[in-house]
């Protein structure tokens, strides 16, 4: 049922492995984190977005996060945010923003069997966490 309202297609899945992971909108002012399943990640600035080309309906890549590595997820951080990921297996870590470098390392160590599941800001001044 058309309901009047439109858009563009932002992107195509083709295959089971493929899925969207979220949408932010991007400000030249904060970075962006993400972190694969196996606990690695890297800080990209939004300027680096702008010298994607379009790959023919099938969104942009935002991130190579090397061969065999799937991306947990991604959150965007301004200058005095935490980031924090949670385990499969129920751990927790926080860390400063800052402690995220742009090139891919390790931010948490896994048991065996465990990965991460979910990537989020814990925004500046919020000592609760």
């Amino acid at each position: 049922h058309n309901r009047g309202v439109g858009g563009e297609k932002a992107t195509s899945v083709t295959s089971p492995e493929e899925e969207v992971m979220g949408m932010a909108l991007a400000d030249e002012e904060l970075d962006v984190i993400f972190v694969a399943k196996d606990g690695r990640g890297r800080r990209v600035s939004p300027k680096e977005f702008s010298e994607l080309v379009n790959r023919g309906g099938k969104g942009f890549k935002l991130v190579d996060l090397g061969k065999n590595r799937t991306l947990a997820g991604f959150t965007l951080v301004e200058k005095d945010d935490r980031v924090m990921l949670i385990t499969r297996q129920g751990s927790r870590v926080i860390f400063p923003q800052q402690e995220v470098s742009t090139n891919l390392l390790k931010l948490i160590d896994l048991r065996p069997g465990d990965e991460v599941i979910s990537v989020t800001t814990v925004p500046g001044g919020d000592n609760d966490a």
